[in-house]
């Protein structure tokens, strides 16, 4: 019996720590830029450089602010850690 609720348990808490992730993932949603926001230059907070945003360029808005990228790679690295390409970028 011990062994079963022990497992459960490990089950259970496995559970939370995947619903977790996958819960700040969905927040992470990449959006298209508006119309006001196209032509403005952007720095991207992964690469740290300047780029002019296109109809394609993707944004993430996290935390009140909008963050833009140069290239989709740049969006996967930013969902993986957010704040640590957040926190530096003004």
């Amino acid at each position: 019996m011990k062994i079963a609720s022990g497992i459960a348990m490990i089950f259970t808490i496995l559970f939370i720590v995947a619903i977790a992730g996958k819960t700040q993932a969905e927040e992470l949603k990449v959006r298209q830029p508006v119309h006001s926001e196209i032509g403005k230059t952007e720095i991207c907070p992964v690469m740290n450089s300047k780029f002019k945003v296109t109809k394609t360029t993707p944004v993430i808005d996290y935390k009140g602010k909008s963050y833009y990228f140069c290239c989709d790679g740049c969006v996967e690295y930013f969902k993986k850690d957010p704040d640590k390409y957040s926190k530096n970028h003004k």
